[in-house]
């Protein structure tokens, strides 16, 4: 197992080892292309400065052989020739210095960050609450990304997929195969669950969130009490208090891993065999006398 964890590690950072090599050379590459093409704007500009500078001399010789001319006469030829000097000098074009700052000079290690998430894998999971799943004092967001408890029991259809007892929404997106990453926003909550179930579970009545039962989940009590639901249930100590859970799922790999996605520490992992669909399970948890109102929010990635 640790041979193929190493093999694992060596892979993962090729990867990044190539892309960064790959942007490296294509960022000195742009550099040398508008390092030249800036420098040919330079000499153009200097050889029309110049040729302006020759024109005007040439100006001044004109007036200079014109002096003996009558008064009137000479200020009206010495009009005509400012004027055709300043029309066959057309302004330099600017020449845009602080282009390279903007890009070669700017703040490259998160430009590259960025533009480094087009390589992640597993692509983070855009997930959206599924409805019919939603326990029916939970309100959903408009966008399905959110969910926090109500004021009252809404009236909606009593289907075989809702929950009835237990604060609960799943996941509109589940998964059978593959590897798969997702953020939550907890924020300041006081009461939360986060994790994944089977998609056979029961859904009415109270259930135990257990491995058991078919649910791989971490949970907060009490604003500070954290513990996950594995069997037997194991108390985790945080050393900080995270605002974002990072879960991620290995189907294949049997594997469930939470993490404090505001520094990517591990929290905990599961390790398991699953032979169903599995989806994303949240429980915005009780409002706890006003203190829990806050949503749990699905979320994309974040500095």
């Amino acid at each position: 197992m640790a041979e193929s964890l190493v093999l694992n590690i060596a892979a993962e950072f090729s990867t990044l080892h190539q892309f960064l090599n790959e942007e490296e050379q294509q960022m000195k590459g742009r550099l040398k292309e508008d390092v030249e093409r800036i420098s040919q704007q330079l000499r153009d500009n200097l050889r029309k400065i110049t040729e302006k500078r020759a024109s005007i001399e040439h100006t001044i010789l004109e007036i200079q052989q014109r002096l003996d001319v009558q008064e009137t006469a000479f200020l009206a030829d010495v009009k005509s020739l400012i004027e055709r000097s300043y029309v066959k000098f057309k302004k330099p074009a600017e020449v845009p210095l602080n282009l390279l700052l903007g890009e070669f000079g700017g703040p490259l290690q998160l430009i590259i960050w960025r533009r480094m998430l087009n390589i992640i894998s597993p692509v983070p999971a855009a997930l959206t609450l599924e409805p019919s799943t939603a326990h029916p004092e939970l309100l959903l967001s408009t966008d399905l990304c959110g969910v926090c408890l109500g004021d009252t029991w809404r009236e909606v259809p009593d289907n075989p997929e809702r929950f009835d007892d237990c604060v609960s929404v799943l996941s509109a997106q589940g998964f059978s195969s593959g590897r798969h990453y997702w953020q939550v926003e907890v924020g300041g909550k006081t009461m939360w669950d986060v994790g994944l179930c089977r998609e056979s579970v029961s859904r009415k009545g109270s259930i135990i969130l257990s491995p058991d039962d078919g649910f791989w989940t971490i949970w907060l009590r009490n604003g500070s009490e954290y513990e996950a639901l594995s069997t037997p249930s194991a108390l985790l100590s945080l050393p900080a208090r995270p605002t974002t859970i990072g879960v991620f799922l290995d189907y294949d790999g049997g594997h469930i891993s939470f993490y404090n996605a505001d520094d990517m520490s591990l929290i905990y992992t599961f390790s398991d065999t699953f032979s169903e669909r599995l989806f994303p399970y949240f429980s915005p948890g009780e409002s706890d006398g006003g203190k829990n109102a806050q949503p749990l929010r699905l979320c994309g990635l974040r500095l």
